[in-house]
């Protein structure tokens, strides 16, 4: 995540950005696993601050898990997991009655093995 990318939506880099992994994906050499929720560009409703949650909570843009996916090396991309509908905080949630979170972990894990 880039933070200067996601705070004012650049589609570059600027100098500065300890979080830059857009421009550092591409060394890869690994296989990589992608999960995001299709959701997470909309803003999340405002926490109470006694739940520990900033009453800011930053979310990452769809677009921006996109773009990290078509910048990993072609040889090492595996299958994305878009969770449909989901945030940034409810991935699991959203994927807890058909299992498909834990489902694709596994496999990722079991192809890199």
């Amino acid at each position: 995540m880039s933070a200067y990318r996601i705070s004012f939506n650049f589609r570059f880099s600027i100098p500065g950005d300890k979080f830059c992994i857009i421009d550092r994906i591409q060394k890869l050499r690994s296989p990589v696993l992608l999960i995001h929720g299709t959701n997470d560009e909309v803003s999340q409703p405002n926490c109470d601050i006694s739940d520990g949650i900033s009453k800011s909570a930053q979310v990452v843009p769809f677009w921006h898990a996109c773009e990290l996916y078509h910048r990993v090396p072609s040889e090492f991309r595996y299958k994305p997991f878009w969770v449909r509908d989901a945030g940034h905080n409810n991935l699991e949630m959203k994927c807890m009655k058909d299992g498909s979170f834990f489902r694709t972990l596994r496999e990722f894990i079991l192809y890199c093995a």
